[in-house]
């Protein structure tokens, strides 16, 4: 009964420390597999950057040049046309952020999936810029995943995260440096 019960015990445990916390989707070194994408197109851009403040690895820098007051970036660990990730089991986005400009009024995160229809569905929008505090500092950001799953997101094939930018004037300048995009329980 004893050898059963130990047995037992180490399945268990060994189940256990096996068992997926998280999911990173982007962090400049073992996790970068993927695309960027940006609007407006040949004015703003996003890509992997190698020279980081944060860590010691790449991160995402997006160049913003705002027209008409809006521009936005993205970063898809897949197409559409793939399987992305079963988030159903996770509970929070989780990411680290800087911004190297004062003048951006409104910041916005949201999560792409594949609605089954061969369009993308998007979330909803969760405003981050009030969280940022200080400029050309990165912060950590951790949202709820029900705050992003309103709308017709499909949480169990995420395959893209979207970052939008608006100023109040129609042209505007600035970085948004991003690192470390991973799924939490």
């Amino acid at each position: 009964m004893k050898i059963y019960l130990i047995i037992l015990l180490f399945s268990v445990i060994g189940f256990a420390s096996f068992a997926e916390e998280t999911i990173v989707v982007f962090d400049g070194g073992e996790h970068q597999s993927g695309k960027t994408w940006v609007h407006p197109r040949g004015i703003s851009k996003m890509e992997i950057s190698v020279q980081t403040p944060y860590s010691n690895e790449g991160h995402l820098s997006f160049d913003v040049e705002l027209r008409d007051g809006w521009a936005g970036a993205g970063w898809n660990w897949c197409s559409w046309k793939e399987m992305g990730k079963d988030l159903s089991n996770y509970k929070y986005l989780q990411f680290q952020i800087g911004v190297s400009s004062n003048k951006i009024k409104n910041l916005y995160v949201r999560l792409t999936s594949n609605n089954g229809t061969g369009q993308d569905a998007k979330g909803s929008k969760v405003m981050i810029l009030p969280l940022l505090g200080k400029r050309n500092k990165y912060v950590k950001i951790k949202i709820p995943l029900e705050k992003l799953s309103k709308g017709d997101l499909n949480i169990n094939n995420v395959w893209g995260i979207n970052f939008e930018v608006f100023s109040e004037k129609d042209k505007e300048t600035c970085k948004i440096f991003i690192d470390q995009i991973e799924f939490t329980d």
